[in-house]
Formats: structure tokens, sequence, C-alpha cells
């Protein structure tokens, strides 16, 4: 039987039908437990949520946030729901995955791939994203920058705007860029000319920004190691490394996830004892290095 011939019976089942309901109805703060909810079960429920979930009261989209006990879990959840939904799987469904890091911990992120992530979902959300957010009970214990930094750190530009590269670049230099002679990994800013690379902390590839003078004459995404076009675009967002640190090596203000979240976001936790033990474990850590 084919995936989405067994997604259809379970979207028709007595269970999902009453959960439908019950999200109908729901208020702020009500709760709902689904005992037996094994395997992929939780994918083929949340899919039939997001199927099924309209905007919020003010006309806004409404996120699901769906919570694993751990990163295994949370990955596996998210390839769940990747098979389930195909294509549209790249829009519908984000990973806001811990870092590794710890309160008092004072060592540097070795990979900047989860801060990309984590810096993508952030301004997906500020945006008014209505799919599922797949995390973990790690990567909530970690605080971020609050919503109203992230708006403004965020720059967005389109084409056949007037803006001088130079003050550009001078920005992206005050947001922690680093100019390189090719853009690699995020963080990279590269200018040849009339053509700036941005590699920012969201999205997948590097941006080719193309100048005429001081107006924006093209955008696109592209390939660093080929170096060819993956996408033209009208606009885009460039957003920085939202966990740096500033001159004093401060991090700035942080606030919990939650924060991004509007008051109709529905919150679906798994494994629900596992998932307390490892907030008590992180608990306990943090008052241990502390």
């Amino acid at each position: 039987m084919a995936l989405q011939d067994i997604y259809r019976r379970v979207a028709g089942a007595a269970l999902t039908s009453e959960l439908r309901d019950w999200r109908t109805g729901a208020a702020p703060g009500d709760a709902l437990r689904i005992a037996g909810a094994a395997g992929s079960l939780p994918a083929f429920l949340l899919r039939a949520l997001l199927d099924e979930d309209g905007p919020s009261g003010n006309g806004q989209p409404v996120p699901l946030l769906a919570v694993a006990p751990d990163e295994d879990a949370a990955a596996y959840l998210r390839s769940d729901l990747d098979a389930l939904l195909g294509e549209k799987s790249a829009a519908a469904v984000l990973h806001f995955p811990a870092t590794g890091q710890t309160p008092y911990d004072d060592e540097q992120i070795a990979s900047s791939a989860p801060l990309t992530a984590r810096a993508d979902v952030l301004q997906q959300l500020t945006g008014g994203f209505g799919g599922i957010v797949v995390t973990s009970a790690e990567a909530l214990f970690e605080k971020v920058p609050p919503p109203e930094g992230v708006q403004q750190d965020t720059l967005r530009i389109e084409r056949g705007q007037t803006l001088a590269p130079e003050r550009l670049v001078e920005r992206l230099n005050g947001q922690g860029f680093s100019r390189v002679e090719f853009v690699e990994e995020p963080g990279h800013l590269a200018r040849r000319g009339g053509i700036l690379d941005v590699f920012p902390f969201s999205g997948e590839y590097p941006v080719r920004i193309e100048f005429f003078g001081d107006e924006i004459d093209g955008l696109r995404e592209f390939d660093p190691h080929t170096q060819r076009s993956v996408s033209r675009l009208t606009e885009t967002r460039l957003v920085p490394n939202l966990e740096r640190e500033d001159e004093e090596g401060e991090s700035g203000p942080r606030v919990p996830f939650f924060d991004y979240l509007p008051d109709a976001a529905l919150a679906a936790t798994f494994d629900e004892e596992r998932l307390l033990e490892e907030a008590a474990e992180r608990f306990s850590d943090a008052e241990k290095r502390h």
C-alpha cells in the first residue's frame, strides 16, 4: 500500500476526526492526551492537523510546534513528515535544532549549520509562518534573541531597489559578516565590482546581488561550489548570525522560544516521560555549571 493511501486511511479515522474537532474548539491552555501514538503515527496526525488548520482569529497563520524528547527523535519525526508531504515539506516543515551549547558554556559552536537553521526558523516565524516547527527539549532549553531584534537585524532587499553597495557591505560587516574572496559558508560576503555575494544565516544557498550603479539589477541564489544559478529572485532577506556576540563579548538579551508563537499556536509533545527526563537533566547540568 502506498504511503499516501495509508495517510488517507489515517486522515479518515475516528481518532483523527476527534483530534480535529478538539483543535477546532480548543482554547489557549487546553490540552489533549493521546495514548499509544507510536511509530510514525505522530507524523500522520500532525499532517492531518496541518491540512485542516486555518488562520487564527486575527487572520494570521498558526504554527504547529512539535516537541520531541531529543534531537534524534526530532530528526526521525522530520524525516516522516518529509516523506508524507513530499515537495510541500520544504515550505511546510521547519527544524529548530539545538546548538549543543548549554548555559555558562564558553566554547564556540563548531558548526554553523544549527545556527543557520535556528535563524531561518526565527526569521520565518516573525514573518507569519503557519506550518510545522519540529524541535527538541534540548533546543527549547536554549534561549533566543527577542523577535524585535530579529526583525531589526533582518535586511529585506529587492530588485529595482536603490542601495549603494558600499553601504550594504558596511552594514553586513557591522553584523558580523566576514569579507572573503569566495563565499563558502554562512557569514561570508565577497565583492567583485558591481557583484556582491552574501551567504546569509537563512536558506540553503548564498545570494548574488548584481548592481547597476546604486540600483539592484539582479538577485539570484547560486551553488557556491559550481557558481551556477539555482533560482532567480525578486526579493530576499539577509539574516545575520543572530547568536553573535557584541564587541564586549556579550550575546545580548535572550527570551524563550515560545515568545515567537501566537496565542493560538498548537504545541504537540511526544514521549512525555522521556521529554521531562531530558528537561530535568538540562536543568541539572545548568545548575552544576553555574
